[in-house]
């Protein structure tokens, strides 16, 4: 590896080479950057003063090398005399010198620190070695390669459905449906039940439907009408539907709709509501169906 030393841009300048270069001119700066070549190639920096032997190397004369190293304040001679330095060169080269032994010892620490896992196998080796039991010979040797366990092989997992609000209708125990009335009654027992709701229809509670009623189909007579309604309902067999005093309102309602609106073109140009007496036009006998 080349060694170097650091070469100021501006050491032309400084006041010693000045001189050193109006007596001696290039030559002499030559010499000088020679002569700390020379130097820099040595353990501790520092050359012996043997300028003929220095001249001769540089091709120069042993005059010029001794002016340039003892005139001008460049180098300094040791105390024997027999030697000579830069002051500036061991300056520069003690800090690259420090530089260069911490890089030197981070390097050695780094490459010297063993790792655990080589400490570890270390302990067990030696264990190993002085534990001759049946245990400490299942253990694998240093020799043998260490066998990696296989992978567990997973199976993908499949994505839970999505829960929804809607569910399938055959997903849902459905119930089964119930008639609105179990028992199953006779014609004789719906007849039965029909005439109470009759009755019912005159109590005090259902007088403001009668007036609507009344009112509404021109009706002279309720009882009479419902008279006629009774039968109407016998022939049709609907005594069965009519399970409440809501149904027996709403079908009387809409056999008198039904009524009318068959009758509305007959000869005496019935049209509407208004004009004669729904008792005495209702039919005694089925002359339209209901609207069920």
């Amino acid at each position: 590896m080349e060694s170097y030393f650091p070469h100021k841009s501006n050491s032309r300048y400084s006041s010693n080479v000045l001189r050193m270069r109006m007596s001696y001119g290039l030559s002499g700066y030559g010499a000088y950057y020679m002569l700390l070549e020379r130097l820099r190639q040595e353990p501790e920096y520092i050359g012996d003063c043997d300028y003929g032997m220095l001249g001769f190397e540089f091709g120069a004369d042993a005059e010029l090398v001794r002016a340039v190293v003892e005139d001008f304040g460049l180098f300094v001679l040791t105390d024997d005399g027999l030697h000579f330095y830069s002051p500036e060169l061991m300056e520069s080269m003690k800090v690259k010198d420090a530089k260069k032994t911490k890089a030197r010892e981070s390097a050695r620490a780094r490459w010297n620190k063993k790792p655990a896992s080589a400490d570890a196998d270390t302990d067990n080796v030696a264990v190993s070695d002085a534990d001759p039991s049946p245990s400490s010979q299942s253990e694998p040797s240093q020799s043998e390669p260490i066998r990696q366990p296989e992978p567990v092989r997973q199976e993908p997992r499949q994505p839970e459905p999505v829960k929804t609000d809607t569910v399938r209708r055959e997903e849902v125990a459905q119930p089964e449906r119930q008639p609105k009335h179990a028992a199953v009654l006779s014609e004789a027992e719906c007849m039965q039940r029909f005439d109470k709701l009759s009755e019912q229809v005159f109590d005090t509670e259902s007088a403001m439907w009668l007036d609507s009623v009344s009112n509404t189909y021109h009706i002279d007579d309720m009882h009479r009408a419902i008279a006629k309604f009774r039968k109407y309902v016998i022939s049709l067999s609907l005594a069965e539907k009519i399970r409440s005093l809501t149904d027996f309102k709403k079908y009387f309602v809409w056999r008198a709709e039904s009524f009318l609106k068959d009758r509305s073109d007959d000869t005496n140009s019935y049209n509407g509501y208004g004009r004669g007496s729904l008792a005495s036009r209702m039919p005694e006998e089925p002359g339209c169906g209901l609207i069920l």
